[in-house]
């Protein structure tokens, strides 16, 4: 057993150290959205302890959010690895066998 009795952090449930999120959603629901006009840029915008970028089209926003905790460097490498599939077009896919593999 790993000796837990409640959730790691308490009640208010604080984060492990080291840990992050990653969202994909919406831009239009995003709280990192672009200006109207305004297209994705090649390199993520980082700040407030986050990492976005948007995909090509600026339709859906990808962002790591760390909490401070990770440095923007290393959250721009994992948004570098994030590649969005077209829910329309199964060839863009992963395969499950590789969709998550261990690294």
């Amino acid at each position: 057993t790993t000796g837990l009795t409640e959730p790691y952090g308490g009640p208010e449930g604080n984060d492990p150290p080291g840990s992050f999120q990653i969202l994909v959603l919406p831009s239009a629901r995003s709280n990192q959205s672009l200006s109207d006009g305004e297209r994705p840029q090649p390199e993520p915008r980082c700040g407030n302890g986050s990492c976005t970028r948007w995909s090509a089209d600026g339709r859906t926003t990808i962002q790591v959010a760390g909490g401070g905790r990770i440095p923007d460097t290393e959250l721009i490498k994992i948004l570098r690895g994030i590649r969005l599939a077209d829910v329309t077009d199964d060839r863009t896919w992963p395969p499950a066998s590789t969709a998550l593999q261990a690294r």
